[in-house]
């Protein structure tokens, strides 16, 4: 049993694993031929593919770096903007309204306002013309006769009402404010007239004036091609350019008071006035009118037939001169009138 015992001892460690030296000596060949494996693959490898390696590791990230460093502040996208809650659809608003005035001599800003306007009447020429047919009562007459003796401007206004307008001459007095801080000069007038050659003949009112005086006024002859205002000398106009010798500077706040006289013998006319104006250096033509209308003139016929209603008053209705409803016998021969 000895034997055995002997026997048994003698087996290799390595069947039933071995002692640690035994054990270290193999895992240091095992890493000899690893380390060895390694060496021949790395001595296969091109020394280009090397230096693609090492730079595609090792310097490409480094110099990749640098450059986005250096180019950042020209390739950086926008900042994007902070979250904001989502606004409102735009919706439409009324225009700004305009400002309640303009500066000085803006071309908007009228450099002067009519305050007043009134016909004036000449209290003597009783001739008077109606663009259409006016049929009065026996009445009505006696109270235009009434007040032609006790208040001749209340008899002016009353024909007016009616229609009519003094024959040949339309009179007018407008008072002009300055409106511009730096003054405005008057440089001319004229009549801006759309005439017709046969006058108006709906109504004639006829009593023949004694003979007056008229004021020194501003005339327009619009039965010529050019109504300019003229200058007049005892209730006649001089045939002179008023504006040709003078002009007029009004203030701001300044008032002037122009009466003017526009005539038409031969025809009808419609007209505004023009008035040719300076302010500062800004040179404009403002206009006069009658409330947006145009004033209205007309000479006489020379044939009172033509007439639609005709009316005859003074020296030409005797022996009271009170107007009343004219008869075939009261009208002139039409080759010898002339007119008021």
């Amino acid at each position: 049993m000895a034997g055995d015992a002997r026997e048994g001892s003698g087996a290799e460690p390595g069947r039933s694993g071995g002692s640690p030296r035994r054990m270290g000596a193999r895992a240091g060949v095992f890493l000899r031929r690893i380390a060895g494996a390694v060496a021949e693959r790395w001595r296969k490898v091109s020394w280009t593919s090397l230096a693609a390696i090492v730079f595609s590791v090792v310097l490409g990230p480094v110099i990749a770096g640098l450059a986005v460093a250096r180019l950042s502040p020209f390739v950086a996208p926008p900042a994007q903007p902070a979250a904001s809650a989502p606004q409102a659809a735009p919706t439409a608003s009324p225009s700004s309204p305009p400002p309640a005035s303009e500066a000085p001599g803006d071309p908007g800003e009228a450099p002067f306002e009519v305050t007043s306007l009134r016909p004036v009447y000449s209290g003597e020429d009783d001739v008077w013309v109606g663009r259409d047919p006016v049929r009065l009562s026996d009445g009505e007459l006696t109270e235009l006769a009434d007040l032609r003796e006790t208040d001749q401007q209340a008899h002016d206004d009353r024909m007016a009402d009616h229609g009519l307008a003094e024959a040949g001459l339309t009179r007018f007095e407008a008072v002009l404010r300055g409106a511009a801080p730096e003054g405005t000069r008057i440089m001319g007038m004229r009549a801006a007239a759309e005439c017709a050659d046969a006058p108006v003949t709906g109504t004639l009112f006829y009593s023949p004036p004694a003979g007056a005086e008229e004021k020194q006024v501003v005339y327009f002859d619009l039965d010529s091609a050019d109504p300019v205002a003229q200058s007049t000398r005892n209730g006649s106009p001089t045939g002179e350019a008023y504006f040709d010798s003078t002009t007029y500077r009004l203030a701001q706040g300044e008032e002037v008071v122009f009466e003017m006289h526009a005539a038409r013998v031969y025809g009808y006319c419609d007209f505004r006035i023009e008035v040719d104006v300076l302010t500062g250096d800004r040179r404009s033509t403002e206009v006069i009118d009658d409330a947006g209308a145009a004033f209205w003139v007309s000479g006489m016929a020379t044939d009172w037939s033509d007439y639609g209603a005709a009316y005859v008053g003074g020296i030409a209705a005797p022996p009271r001169g009170d107007w009343r409803p004219a008869e075939p016998g009261d009208f002139p021969d039409p080759a010898s009138a002339t007119g008021p």
